[in-house]
C-alpha cells in the first residue's frame, strides 16, 4: 500500500476512534491482495460477476479491454474473496438493488457493534 495511503486511513481510524465511532468503514479494493485481511474485525466483499465487472471497468473507467482484464486477472479470484469475508453484498443488478443489500448489511453490522458494545458496558 502507498505509505500516504497508509498514513491517512491510520489517521482518520485513530480519529474515529476517539470520537468514540462505535463503527469505521474503510474501502480497500486491494485489500486480500495487499494482506490487509487481519487489520479488520468485519470484511465485506461488494461483488459481481466477472463478465460485470469487465464491462464496468471498461465503461466507467474508459479503459480497453485487454487492459481490464489484465487488472481482474491480477486480482484474488472473487471465490477466494468470498470464502473470506464475513458478508458478502451482490452487485449485479440495479443500484437500488445494490442499496437494498448495503443496508441490510449495514443493519447487520451496526447492530453487532451496538449489542457487543452493550454487553461490554453491563459487564
Amino acid at each position: 500500500m502507498h505509505p500516504e495511503v497508509q498514513r491517512r486511513r491510520s489517521q482518520e481510524v485513530s480519529a474515529a476512534r476517539a470520537r468514540g465511532d462505535k463503527v469505521i468503514v474503510c474501502v480497500i479494493p486491494l485489500l486480500f491482495e495487499r494482506h490487509l485481511a487481519d487489520d479488520f474485525d468485519t470484511i465485506v466483499l461488494v461483488d459481481a460477476p466477472r463478465s460485470i465487472r469487465l464491462d464496468r471497468i471498461v465503461r466507467d473507467r474508459g479503459i480497453d479491454e485487454a487492459e481490464a482484464m489484465k487488472m481482474i486477472a491480477s486480482q484474488m479470484p472473487a471465490d477466494l474473496k468470498r470464502a473470506r469475508a464475513d458478508y458478502v453484498i451482490e452487485n449485479a443488478g440495479t443500484r437500488e438493488d445494490l442499496e437494498i443489500e448495503v443496508d441490510r448489511v449495514w443493519q447487520e453490522i451496526a447492530g453487532d457493534s451496538v449489542s457487543s458494545l452493550d454487553t461490554a458496558n453491563a459487564g
